[in-house]
């Protein structure tokens, strides 16, 4: 997993034009990393710990919130399984708090996780588009 959490950073760290380059392997961990927070994995917020520790500076926990942390949080209800562990993980870590705090909250979102996400410091109800 430190594997990929640093071949994610690389991916966020290069210019815009090498990060959706076809074939690029950089590319490639984006991709890898999105797998596992869709699926969801049982290693997604080990991982997500992994990126935490291995951010510089608070742009780096936004990019953290609005990437893979919303793609767990959000996708086929995958909120409603880890709303523990992360509110756990917020409380005991003030950047996983910062992190927590930029999450986007979705409107097919339960009303009940939005609620506790929102206590978290998550904002802003993105629609669907359905």
């Amino acid at each position: 997993l430190g594997a990929l959490a640093d071949e994610w950073w690389a991916w966020r760290r290069a210019p815009e034009r090498e990060r959706w380059a076809d074939e690029s392997p950089l590319d490639a961990a984006f991709g890898c990393v999105s797998d596992l927070m869709i699926e969801p994995s049982p290693f997604a917020l080990d991982l997500i710990d992994l990126l935490v520790a291995r951010a510089t500076n608070p742009d780096d926990l936004i990019a953290i919130a609005s990437a893979p942390l919303t793609d767990l949080a959000d996708v086929y209800g995958n909120g409603d399984v880890v709303i523990d562990e992360l509110e756990r993980r917020a409380r005991a870590d003030p950047r996983w708090a910062a992190v927590a705090g930029h999450l986007f909250l979705s409107d097919d979102m339960s009303p009940e996780l939005r609620g506790r996400l929102h206590r978290l410091g998550a904002h802003g109800v993105v629609g669907t588009g359905e």
